[in-house]
């Protein structure tokens, strides 16, 4: 929402509606990045995303729909949702999963169809209760926090500590292998706090 160089194209917070203009293709791919916080408005940055009536991201129970049903009525979907930043040849990409169950966490976004991360960190605590304790600024104060955010940090020091023993992996596929066998391999869990 608002441009990156001078002079650069910026539409304003809100609603917007998008039309596919050309003969249909086979896959379209959309990018939409979060600017800073407004002033004036509450402190957390504002979240983008695509809204498909049609699209359904919690079953008739309200239980979430964690992978796109083959076939489903919408163009919009979960799968290859990454952020624009994971998608550079040597980014890992950590992905999130509970403490209790090991399962990835409906907010999580899917590298392809149903991968959560190169690797996974277990930062929500169940996926009742998410998120980890975090200490707080003020002296005995923590918070409660979630999301691929809190596994990013613990991916790289669990990197950190493999490279101060030697590991050199050459590519994000060994770093990996390095985590674990199978396509997204759990990382041992953070130390919890408080």
């Amino acid at each position: 929402t608002q441009p990156g160089p001078a002079g650069g194209d910026w539409a304003p917070p809100g609603r917007w509606r998008i039309a596919l203009d050309g003969p249909p293709g086979p896959c379209w791919a959309l990018s939409v990045q979060r600017d800073e916080v407004l002033r004036g408005y509450p402190r957390e940055a504002r979240q983008s995303w695509l809204d498909d009536g049609c699209y359904r991201d919690q079953d008739d129970r309200g239980w979430p729909i964690l992978r796109d049903p083959p076939g489903g009525p919408t163009r919009v979907q979960r799968g290859d949702t990454v952020n624009a930043y994971a998608t550079g040849r040597r980014v890992l990409r950590a992905g999130a999963v509970a403490r209790r169950g090991g399962g990835p966490m409906p907010y999580a976004s899917l590298i392809g169809a149903d991968l959560g991360g190169d690797v996974l960190v277990p930062v929500d605590r169940s996926s009742c209760h998410p998120g980890m304790i975090v200490r707080g600024r003020a002296s005995g104060g923590f918070a409660i926090m979630s999301g691929s955010s809190m596994a990013a940090p613990w991916a790289s020091r669990w990197l950190a500590g493999q490279l101060a023993r030697g590991a050199r992996p050459a590519d994000r596929q060994a770093v990996a292998a390095l985590a674990g066998p199978g396509p997204c391999p759990v990382l041992p869990a953070p130390p919890q706090r408080g």
